[in-house]
């Protein structure tokens, strides 16, 4: 069995008014880790590498997004990792 690692998150918001300033991302990987905080101006927003998933199973992964003003928003995705059977080289 391997991980998945090094996985990929994107924000995507649709904003009811042109947004002014960076926003501030919170990911949470649904994998136990803690949740990682960044600031950006840009739309949509995506992470690289940022979860790694260790075993198989559904994971919720969330996004919550923030503008200066303290409003935010939030959506989940669902992650799920399946075991991948190695070809056999014979």
């Amino acid at each position: 069995q391997k991980p998945l690692n090094g996985v990929d998150l994107t924000a995507t918001l649709t904003l009811s008014s042109p947004q002014a300033g960076a926003l501030t991302y919170d990911f949470d990987c649904g994998n136990g880790a803690a949740v990682q905080s960044f600031t950006s101006t840009e739309q949509p927003f995506t992470k690289i590498n940022l979860c790694d998933y260790p075993d198989k199973g559904t994971y919720t992964a969330k996004v919550t997004a923030t503008n200066s003003a303290g409003s935010s928003a939030e959506d989940t995705a669902v992650v799920n990792v399946f075991t991948r059977i190695e070809p056999d080289p014979n």
